[in-house]
């Protein structure tokens, strides 16, 4: 039974090193690697939509590399810049579980035809 223990020990160990890894993932920002801090009410700006389309290719570079973390992470940035226009909703749930389902291709996909549109409508 020790032996069993034993052996098992380093396995479990290499485990709680990646879990270890993504809890400290969802405390860094991705672009800088500095610790987020929350703001205070004081802090909060009204949402930038002049990079938005700079977050957009964060987001795909995310996708690509299938990193649920970053990408959440970018979802929510983008997120902030968006209107309350229904049709922008509607795809950002889309993306949201897409992400949620590990599905990174069709969110790339969906995450496109949102860009397209958006450069249409400011175009």
């Amino acid at each position: 039974n020790k032996d069993q223990i034993l052996n098992i020990l380093p396995l479990v160990e290499v485990s709680f090193a990646q879990v270890v890894a993504s809890f400290e993932k969802l405390s860094v920002s991705p672009e800088t690697g500095e610790d987020i801090s929350q703001p205070s009410e004081t802090d909060i700006a009204p949402p930038d939509s002049s990079n938005f389309f700079e977050l957009i290719e964060k987001l795909d570079k995310s996708l690509q590399n299938a990193d649920p973390v970053e990408s959440e992470y970018w979802l929510r940035e983008i997120s902030a810049c968006l209107s309350s226009d229904p049709s922008d909703k509607k795809e950002l749930e889309y993306l949201i579980q897409q992400i949620g389902d590990y599905n990174f291709d069709d969110a790339r996909a969906v995450l496109s035809r949102f860009n397209q549109k958006r450069m249409r409508d400011e175009g």
